[in-house]
């Protein structure tokens, strides 16, 4: 399963950030492999979110784990098939941790 994670730094003791459209980067997990993507949508005034999402979905994510979403994400996520997990304030080893168990 293809998993992205919303982050603040390109870190693994980086935090889940508060939401998509704001995000840094998007760690982006594809089986053993880690990719931290610069998110180029985070300055971008309006309609950050639907950027995000779009991305996401090109990506071929599957699940998305993040602090929060507007519900234009979420209805754009949850029409492409990507579930989604809530977690704010998590450290993303944390998060790694139980995926990997």
């Amino acid at each position: 399963m293809k998993i992205a994670i919303t982050t603040d730094q390109d870190n693994f003791q980086s935090l889940v950030a508060l939401d998509i459209e704001h995000t840094n980067y998007f760690l982006i997990i594809n089986k053993e492999q880690y990719s931290f993507i610069p998110n180029m949508y985070n300055k971008t005034i309006n309609g950050a979110e639907i950027f995000c999402s779009q991305f996401l979905i090109q990506q071929g994510v599957e699940k998305l784990i993040c602090g929060n979403y507007s519900t234009q994400a979420a209805q754009i996520l949850l029409l492409a098939g990507i579930k989604m997990e809530h977690k704010p304030g998590k450290q993303v080893s944390e998060i790694l941790n139980h995926i990997k168990n």
